[in-house]
């Protein structure tokens, strides 16, 4: 599948679907859509908004995932984001 401008399609890729414990909520097709709409360009300038996005998020992880530091987490939905853009210039 082709990504091409499609950011929070490229990341919902990214993330498995066993390592989310609860859907029902979370609104993350929502926010794939805003990144969608906001393309690679807009996802670029706001990388730090879509990282606090993901972490805010991750008490819908399951717990193993939890349990990890706080910086980690960070660092891993950084690099989730970067590579999303990444696959989002087509």
């Amino acid at each position: 599948m082709t990504y091409t401008n499609k950011p929070g399609s490229a990341l919902e890729s990214l993330i498995p679907k066993w390592a989310v414990q609860f859907e029902k909520g979370c609104k993350c097709k929502d926010f794939r859509d805003k990144m969608d709409k906001w393309q690679t360009a807009g996802c670029e300038a706001r990388k730090n908004t879509i990282v606090s996005h993901l972490m805010s998020q991750s008490d819908l992880l399951i717990p193993v995932f939890r349990g990890i530091p706080v910086a980690l987490r960070k660092v891993a939905a950084t690099r989730l984001v970067n590579k999303a853009i990444e696959m989002s210039r087509g």
